[in-house]
């Protein structure tokens, strides 16, 4: 698979660049979480680590995925779609499940 520095590297990288990572993620967390909002979800405490979760799950899915099958970005797209709708529906749950 590819490495992609831009996003992996982030954390060993020049200064700069690591500006630009953070900020495109806190852009893109905020858009996710306005998103849910406008969606008529109820602020939650767990609202913006769950979107930085996704974020990160997101990242490893797209810098990992091969591209070049057929249907790969619209395969990709649900399966990011379908793991960010299950991790929403966490938010409601009790701080800790019965055992």
């Amino acid at each position: 698979m590819p490495d992609h520095p831009a996003v992996r590297g982030a954390a060993g990288s020049h200064p700069a660049v690591e500006d630009i990572v953070e900020g495109t993620r806190d852009t893109l967390a905020r858009r996710v979480e306005e998103g849910q909002r406008r969606l008529g979800m109820p602020d939650s405490p767990r609202l913006s680590i769950a979107t930085r979760a996704w974020m990160a799950f997101a990242e490893e899915a797209v810098t990992n995925r091969p591209l070049d099958e057929p249907d790969a970005l619209t395969e990709l797209g649900a399966f990011l779609e379908s793991g960010f709708i299950s991790l929403l529906g966490t938010l409601d749950r009790p701080a800790t499940l019965p055992r």
